[in-house]
């Protein structure tokens, strides 16, 4: 982010070259602010103040409904997104952490994932 300040800054652009650098750094402090608020739900979890609500989770239709946002950030890299998740899977959690915990990893595979890459995402009971 801050290079991508630096550069804007360095000397006189397009306006269309410094469009493209305020969305950069608009994106990196987005990302940066989600990995700060990780960190402090860490630091809280750790610290024993962080309140979960547990109750059963579905995940099957957890996984489901954030495969359609997913799968458009994959094919927008051109990335092959697959989900088989066929039976019911229940796990006893907190929904809204899980949510963000399947988030994170799904955007992850797809940001790490070159492009013409394959990503697949199984549930499997294993009981």
């Amino acid at each position: 982010m801050q290079a991508e300040a630096t550069l804007a800054l360095s000397k006189e652009r397009t306006r269309m070259t410094t469009v493209n650098l305020w969305k950069t750094i608009s994106q990196e402090s987005d990302y940066m602010s989600s990995v700060i608020s990780k960190l402090l739900f860490l630091a809280r979890s750790d610290a024993g103040k962080e309140q979960l609500n547990f109750e059963g989770v579905e995940l099957t239709e957890l996984i489901t409904g954030l495969s359609a946002n997913i799968e458009v950030l994959a094919q927008d890299k051109g990335i092959k997104f697959d989900v088989d998740a066929k039976e019911e899977l229940t796990v006893n959690g907190d929904k809204v952490k899980l949510r963000q915990l399947f988030i994170n990893i799904l955007e992850n595979a797809v940001r790490y994932t070159p492009a013409d890459g394959h990503i697949s995402v199984s549930l499997v009971n294993r009981n």
